[in-house]
């Protein structure tokens, strides 16, 4: 009798330990959020800066992985993210743009800069959000009307690294569009 007993415990721990996930597939990014990340292999985008000269920018293929976390104990869950880079070489800035899902089924939006470590979120600096559809809005920045984009505001400032960022225009259809300074001058995707 004892064996027996002994036997289905070890066969019920066995098999908790062993089960999978309920979910196979993982938290997904929504079809939306998917399409925050434009592009599909690299490209060339052209800015101007304040003084109207033209800078080249290469704005790399979108990159899709999983990260797998768990909660309390929980079997580990794959999470979907997106991201691609976006590299200035004339003002020696490199960004990389993600987005991505949490375990508990939010979002996250973010673009690092990669040289200043300078930290942009489109979501007040929450960075876990439901619903990044409610962020999105019409920005008039001088003559230029910017349909339904995010405004990436700092999160963090490092100003020994140089030349502080503002904000970030951010739009699904063109990536960056706009990138304004602490100094006054700007970046605007033609």
């Amino acid at each position: 009798m004892r064996v027996v007993v002994l036997l289905s415990v070890f066969c019920l721990i066995f098999t908790v330990s062993c089960s999978t996930n309920d979910d196979p597939s993982g938290i997904r990014l929504s079809s939306f959020e998917k399409g925050l990340i434009p592009f599909d292999s690299e490209v060339v985008l052209e800015f101007t800066d304040q003084d109207g000269e033209t800078l080249s920018v290469q704005a790399g293929a979108r990159q899709q992985d999983e990260v797998f976390a768990s909660s309390s104990g929980s079997n580990p869950v794959a999470l979907e993210q997106l991201s691609n880079q976006i590299v200035v070489p004339a003002a020696s800035m490199d960004f990389v743009i993600q987005v991505g899902k949490t375990i508990d089924g939010k979002t996250n939006f973010l673009i690092r800069e990669q040289v200043t470590q300078q930290s942009f979120n489109a979501t007040s600096c929450e960075t876990r959000v439901s619903d990044l559809a409610e962020y999105r809005t019409d920005l008039l920045i001088g003559e230029t009307m910017y349909p339904e984009v995010f405004d990436f505001v700092t999160c963090n400032s490092n100003e020994d690294a140089g030349l502080e960022i503002n904000r970030i225009i951010y739009s699904a259809a063109r990536g960056i569009e706009y990138i304004e300074f602490g100094n006054g001058h700007f970046l605007r995707q033609l």
